[in-house]
């Protein structure tokens, strides 16, 4: 490829037993080497993409110091609180661990979220997701640690 303008568009029929994301990595490991193998039905072509818009840089205006700063977490805040939260769980609590959050996150009034997805999210492979299911996540974790509190501390005891 010549610019970063360019890309390789490879197509490849829907009725094979590829898995989009094999077939990527495949053509990626294929590039990395230098020589790329595709079956008779394939096929690819190098693409011009148009190139982007410029950018403008202005200078930053001053804030008057009067602006308190919110309080609250920005969503990207939040989630990277939620993600090393979920990170520290299954670490404390193992492998099957995803699987109770995953029951954990399920409401009536709403869809559980599976552990093959929290899993993903680990990964960082999963794409965005809503806040609102990361909220669902911490909930879930909320309900777990508060339940292992009490699993934890055998000398309480009701009066």
């Amino acid at each position: 490829m010549k610019t970063a303008n360019s890309i390789l568009l490879v197509r490849v029929p829907a009725e094979g037993t590829v898995v989009g994301r094999e077939l990527r990595d495949y053509i990626l490991e294929s590039l990395a080497r230098g020589v790329l193998v595709l079956t008779e039905d394939a096929s690819c072509e190098e693409m011009e993409l148009p190139a982007l818009g410029c950018v403008e840089v202005k200078p930053a205006e001053e804030v008057p110091e009067s602006v308190p700063e919110p309080e609250t977490p920005t969503e990207a805040e939040e989630k990277r609180e939620i993600l090393q939260r979920l990170k520290d769980y299954r670490a404390a609590n193992g492998r099957g661990s995803l699987e109770a959050v995953s029951v954990k996150t399920a409401h009536h009034k709403g869809r559980r979220i599976s552990a093959d997805t929290l899993r993903s999210i680990l990964t960082e492979g999963s794409p965005p997701r809503p806040i609102e299911e990361w909220r669902k996540i911490s909930r879930a974790l909320d309900a777990l640690e508060k339940s292992e509190e009490g699993d934890v501390n055998p000398e309480r005891r009701p009066e």
